[in-house]
């Protein structure tokens, strides 16, 4: 199992103790041409910095509805959408971060996924149905990012991910009766998530952008 975690685990823990870019300067050394600006998005360079900075099986979708691209993080799979593709002619300004979640043996409740919500103010925690929860964030590159923090940005999606499912099953074990039970829910329940078709992401898509559009220059809404 492949895990893009080590270098974007040491740039989390280096934000709290040194400045953003250094910390992005620190990690990911692999990426090439890191200070190169990317004024807008596309599957080709999402795909390239996914399988520099880790990622396995890393896959492009260029459907003619939505384009993107999907990747494992160990057996995580990520999909990552590009959004705001309306703006500007040929240009895309977004990328949503997505993992879908199967909540059928989970059972985490809303009040759960709130839970999730306010433990990190890096994820987003969406209700899809009773079978299924939403973990995303859209990022906006209008105005330019360097492939260095693009990389960083998407390593620190996968990280903050896993960590807050950790924290979320070990509270919910904790409220489980009888301790061999609790010590023994987050093996017996191993997180699983789903791959999504890119007919399935564009709808997702559609519906976080909403939530995120108040972050683009008020010329682009």
């Amino acid at each position: 199992m492949r895990r893009l975690i080590t270098a974007a685990a040491f740039a989390i823990t280096s934000l709290a103790l040194q400045p953003e870019a250094q910390a992005a300067e620190d990690a990911f050394p692999n990426i090439t041409n890191p200070k190169q600006v990317v004024e807008s998005l596309d599957v080709d360079v999402l795909a390239e910095i996914v399988t520099q900075i880790g990622g396995g099986d890393v896959r492009k979708h260029t459907d003619q509805k939505q384009k993107g691209v999907s990747f494992l993080d160990g057996q995580t799979p990520h999909n990552l959408v590009l959004t705001f593709c309306d703006i500007e002619p040929g240009k895309c300004f977004g990328v949503l971060m997505l993992v879908v979640v199967d909540n059928s043996k989970l059972n985490f409740t809303l009040d759960t996924l709130n839970q999730g919500n306010k433990d990190s103010a890096f994820l987003t925690f969406y209700r899809e149905e009773n079978s299924k929860f939403l973990v995303g964030r859209v990022d906006i590159v209008e105005g330019g990012i360097t492939r260095r923090n693009l990389g960083v940005k998407i390593g620190m999606f996968a990280i903050e991910f896993r960590e807050t499912m950790k924290r979320l099953s070990s509270q919910l074990s904790a409220a489980l009766p009888g301790g061999f039970q609790s010590a023994s829910y987050g093996h017996r329940q191993p997180i699983r998530a789903l791959r999504v078709p890119p007919s399935v992401a564009a709808r997702m898509a559609q519906q976080l952008e909403q939530d995120y559009k108040h972050l683009l220059p008020r010329r682009r809404r």
